[in-house]
């Protein structure tokens, strides 16, 4: 195993004295490729196979503890996880998702007008956003319920917060939620991440746009 390792590295070196401006993935879950050393060599890491954004979350809060959020694939995909065999709404998706190296791994031919609208908006918002999320400090959040995942990344005076609830919870309620990591003598305002509405030619059948 220590020689194959050594190999990969080689390998991998020769790749980039060949193709210096190529953009390399190590991968993690089939290949265990994914350690401090291997950083030097590849520009992201694939975190899992399973791509069911329940799932990532754990992934990603686990993986973001020794792989800085930019070097981790992050990707939407179908509504229906090809692993699990859940379904999740595509706001969840793509809010699991923008937590890393944004990508898409969904059969768009199948996806509808809605769900192309929706995602082409959350796209747009990972852009405008991409430098506090993958430049920013990540900040994880211990909760007494260990279904209830509690992140964000903060970056000068600006944070963008997920709170993912994955089961039902015994609690009544979480409390009160502090967020750490902001600057004490600032003031802050607080937004719900929300999508655009759906343009009327993107609907269909006159549904009303679904919120995010």
């Amino acid at each position: 195993m220590h020689a194959q390792t050594e190999a990969f590295y080689r390998l991998l070196d020769a790749l980039r004295a060949r193709h210096p401006e190529v953009e390399f993935e190590s991968c993690s879950s089939g290949g265990s490729r994914v350690d401090l050393e291997v950083l030097k060599r590849a520009e992201r890491v694939w975190v899992s196979d399973i791509i069911d954004p329940a799932e990532r979350q754990r992934m990603l809060w686990w993986t973001s503890q020794l792989i800085p959020t930019e070097f981790q694939g992050s990707h939407v995909a179908s509504g229906r996880s090809h692993t699990t065999g859940r379904w999740h709404d595509l706001s969840f998706r793509a809010a699991t998702a923008v937590f890393g190296h944004f990508g898409i791994e969904w059969d768009l031919a199948q996806a509808d007008e809605e769900e192309l609208a929706e995602l082409g908006w959350w796209i747009d918002w990972y852009k405008a956003n991409r430098a506090v999320l993958l430049g920013g400090d990540m900040i994880r959040v211990d909760l007494p319920d260990p279904s209830v995942y509690f992140k964000g990344v903060v970056a000068s005076r600006k944070a963008i917060f997920s709170l993912s609830q994955l089961a039902a919870s015994p609690l009544g309620n979480l409390g009160m939620l502090r967020f750490p990591g902001l600057d004490p003598a600032a003031r802050y305002r607080v937004t719900a991440i929300d999508r655009q509405p759906v343009p009327p030619e993107a609907r269909h059948g006159g549904r009303q746009p679904r919120s995010s």
